[in-house]
């Protein structure tokens, strides 16, 4: 029994957790919560007429990590973001001429790019098959504008940050698993107009889940 106790622990302090580099994909859950974007309306519209939903999403890490208890990743992912709008949709009055109908729901994916940069800090050294660690981090975000005929502002670049944790197991040599949780948040896109004359445009916020394995290498 002591025996086998002896070659666990043994085991569990193999240094094989020491490669500088990581790579790897990563699945993503998104989940809004300050969606509210404004509206496209020209009259009677609400702060609440265009928001978004919760999404999946898919990227790519890239991370170095030092001899220590620090990391720098860069990150590439791409979302698709449901959007609903409540809108007025031109339609034409008995005499062929476009007039504006009853208010309609519109929906759509909108396609979301995003590239960013975190620093990673370690609870765990290097050498350890599981780090516990915390993150800061800054993202360019471009949103696609979505391409029901009512709407009429262009596609959007923001810049938003993050901030959260996880951690890294590393069953194998080479190989690694890791979960993240992050609270994100970002400029509205769009710039569109708030009814409620004490709001502007504001930022989005949203938790994200993901999971991930990477590829480890370099000394």
């Amino acid at each position: 029994m002591k025996l086998a106790q002896f070659a666990l622990l043994t085991l569990a302090s193999t240094p094989i957790f020491a490669q500088r580099f990581e790579i790897g994909p990563y699945y993503s859950y998104l989940r809004p919560t300050h969606a509210d974007l404004g509206t496209v309306r020209d009259t009677n519209g609400s702060d609440s007429d265009t928001h978004f939903s919760n999404a999946q999403g898919f990227g790519l890490r890239l991370t170095y990590n030092t001899k220590g208890y620090y990391g720098h990743e860069i990150h590439y992912e791409r979302t698709k973001l449901p959007l609903t709008s409540n809108v007025d949709p031109i339609v034409q009055d008995t005499d062929g001429s476009p007039i504006l109908g009853d208010p309609i729901h519109r929906h759509e994916k909108l396609r979301v790019t995003q590239f960013g940069y975190n620093f990673m800090m370690y609870m765990m050294p290097l050498q350890s098959k599981w780090r516990p660690f915390i993150t800061v981090g800054a993202a360019s975000i471009y949103t696609k504008a979505p391409l029901f005929p009512e709407w009429t502002q262009s596609s959007s670049r923001n810049f938003g940050g993050n901030f959260g944790g996880g951690i890294k197991l590393a069953p194998i040599k080479h190989f690694l698993f890791r979960m993240d949780f992050r609270y994100q948040y970002q400029g509205a896109p769009f710039a569109l107009n708030f009814p409620d004359t004490q709001k502007t445009q504001g930022n989005i916020h949203q938790m994200q889940v993901s999971a991930g394995f990477s590829y480890t290498f370099g000394k």
